[in-house]
């Protein structure tokens, strides 16, 4: 499991900072949105790894909660692309 573990950390970590790239250099407002809604699956994704490593449930609580906040603040910035 460490072998994986280690292969699944540098592949997030990778896609962080080439989401981090598109989230400074992005060219306009919805690209950069995208890669804030990607990045927080990215952190979903790494807390789920964590919590299978330490064997813990109760960080499921707090994936749900991201998820949710999320998903509102994206259709908010949709609603918003979408008046201008």
């Amino acid at each position: 499991m460490s072998i994986l573990f280690g292969l699944s950390c540098v592949f997030i970590i990778f896609s962080m900072i080439f989401c981090f790239i598109r989230l400074f250099i992005g060219p306009d407002l919805s690209d950069r949105v995208i890669a804030m809604d990607l990045l927080t699956n990215i952190l979903i994704a790494s807390v789920i790894l964590f919590s299978l490593v330490v064997q813990e449930t109760v960080y499921i609580d707090f994936i749900i909660l991201v998820g949710l906040v999320m998903f509102l603040s994206i259709s908010m910035y949709a609603y918003y692309l979408e008046k201008q």
